[in-house]
């Protein structure tokens, strides 16, 4: 047989061999499912390096971020054929729990979710122990409503103990605005007796300049995950750019298209690593309104309000007292909370300015 020939017969048995690739399973302890990075996962075996490059070039780290995605996404890598991909895609479904469950082992799941708190105990009693962990926590309302400060004490005590009311995780902050100042922090972490220099240290900031870059962060933000507990993701703001970007009733359609994917990665960073994913939106005159209805809504349409667990309508009050109302979530009534802005961050509303409410 010629050279050429057993080249020949050498590329089409490697083909052969590609197509039908198992993707075998060796099943793990529990503890071994999911937030794993896929190089390190014993379980997925016959994959290249090329393959999981290809894989997180993609996005998906982990097993549960492929179990998650649709097949049509996994056969859109680069290097996966559809015979490939499909096996893939069920194997990784067998390791991650998608399947019924009752009600009562979701109740006890729940029942171990983290709150982080607000720094203001009146806000923290609105939200029944503070900001939820692996959900989307919406706040939106008009300037100087107090929704970066808020979350620039949530960058804070986010990394405090559970016991105190934290996640004991560190913070990755994406910055549309340019609003983000490190100096606020190290001011809030004397709140709490924390070391400025650790706080900082355990912020991981990213300023965003386009839509398409803001959505690209999202990719890096899942590696980063992989290799540090992160108890926090904060998008301040993540409809602002999509304001600039975008213009005129044409570019409607793309920009809620593109809109719908960055929210449903946020939901999928809170799904895979618990993180409390925490998004501060715009709003716009509404000219519906009436004397019964709110004078401004939240921008992003249905998208953006079926994506978001809980939303929280920030207002402005007396001084530095601000009112937080609970604009929908699932499981929380519908009421709202005074807290204050001041030096060291979020606090509870002055005692004065409540009297004054009181009176009214």
């Amino acid at each position: 047989m010629s050279r050429a020939a057993q080249k020949q017969k050498q590329k089409e048995k490697e083909k052969a061999t590609e197509e039908v690739q198992e993707v075998e399973v060796v099943q793990e302890d529990e503890n071994d499912r999911g937030t794993q990075p896929m190089s390190k996962i014993k379980g997925v075996a016959k994959l290249t390096g090329n393959d999981i490059r290809n894989l997180e070039e993609a996005g998906f780290y982990t097993v549960e971020a492929v179990a998650y995605a649709p097949l049509r996404t996994i056969v859109k890598v680069a290097g996966f054929g559809e015979t490939k991909a499909k096996r893939l895609w069920d194997e990784a479904k067998k390791l991650v729990p998608m399947g019924f469950c009752s009600a009562t082992e979701l109740h006890a799941k729940r029942a171990e979710l983290v709150q982080i708190s607000t720094g203001s105990k009146e806000l923290d009693r609105l939200l029944q122990g503070g900001i939820e962990t692996g959900s989307i926590t919406e706040m939106f309302g008009e300037f100087r409503t107090g929704k970066t400060q808020l979350c620039h004490t949530l960058a804070v005590t986010c990394q405090l103990p559970i016991d105190l009311n934290g996640g004991e995780g560190r913070c990755m902050y994406i910055d549309t605005e340019g609003t983000f100042r490190p100096e606020r922090l190290v001011a809030i972490a004397e709140r709490y007796g924390m070391q400025g220099n650790d706080v900082l240290d355990n912020v991981a900031y990213a300023r965003a300049y386009n839509t398409d870059h803001q959505l690209q962060l999202l990719v890096q933000a899942a590696s980063m995950m992989i290799e540090s507990r992160y108890s926090l993701l904060v998008v301040d703001s993540a409809t602002a750019l999509y304001r600039t970007d975008y213009s005129g009733r044409g570019e409607l359609a793309e920009r809620q298209q593109h809109l719908a994917k960055f929210l449903r990665m946020l939901l999928r960073l809170a799904d895979e690593f618990g993180v409390a994913v925490v998004i501060t939106n715009q709003v716009v005159a509404n000219v519906d309104s009436t004397a019964f209805s709110e004078p401004r809504k939240p921008i992003g349409g249905n998208i953006i309000a079926h994506a978001s667990t809980t939303r929280l309508y920030m207002k402005k009050g007396k001084g530095d007292n601000r009112i937080c109302k609970i604009y929908d979530s699932p499981c929380l009534p519908e009421s709202e909370a005074m807290f204050s802005i001041n030096d060291s961050g979020i606090q509870d509303a002055k005692e004065s300015s409540k009297e004054d409410k009181d009176k009214d």
